[in-house]
């Protein structure tokens, strides 16, 4: 009976180890704890809406081009929700997990249709302002149910243009950088 010996490997389809999938999910949602701290940390008192885009998008962008697994936008946008979650992070904002998923997301829906776009930088930071064009359009929505939102008291239109202009400048630099170093 003991040459019929079962030979069973703990493989996935794309032929990568599930231990090590495992192990680059937890990795990607230890990196959106870590925007998320970053983004926490930085504190310049500049009155613009959207002036984190930068940082985030740079982060969010150069990751999901240096991990290419499927999900790894989102994966990073909920480490980053689950951060705001931490006591002593400072984020005041009871949807501030959102705000972070919702970018991580429209950057894995672009992504996933990349081969029709290109690799163009400017259409992938275009994408990444878009992306980060969500936040101030869930905040419009919470704003129907009564919750206020500062980034609206200058208008409702110019939350909407700095979210995007600071998101396509984030995601300029980090294709740029992982153009650079590939």
């Amino acid at each position: 009976m003991g040459a019929s010996a079962i030979n069973v490997q703990v493989k996935s389809l794309s032929g990568k180890s599930l231990i090590s999938r495992i192990a680059l999910i937890f990795f990607l949602v230890f990196l959106g704890v870590g925007i998320a701290f970053l983004r926490a940390k930085i504190r310049l008192p500049l009155h613009l809406p959207g002036r984190h885009g930068i940082e985030v998008m740079f982060l969010l962008t150069f990751l999901r081009i240096a991990f290419p697994l499927k999900w790894s936008g989102s994966l990073m946008g909920a480490g980053a929700g689950l951060a705001t979650l931490i006591p002593g992070m400072g984020f005041g904002d009871p949807f501030m997990a959102l705000m972070f998923f919702l970018p991580g997301v429209g950057l894995d829906l672009f992504f996933s249709g990349e081969k029709y776009f290109g690799k163009n930088i400017f259409v992938v930071a275009l994408a990444a302002g878009f992306c980060y064009l969500s936040i101030p359009m869930a905040r419009s929505v919470i704003t129907l149910f009564g919750v206020t939102y500062g980034s609206f008291v200058g208008g409702f239109l110019y939350p909407y243009f700095t979210h995007f202009i600071f998101g396509a400048v984030g995601g300029f630099l980090g294709a740029s950088f992982s153009k650079v170093l590939k």
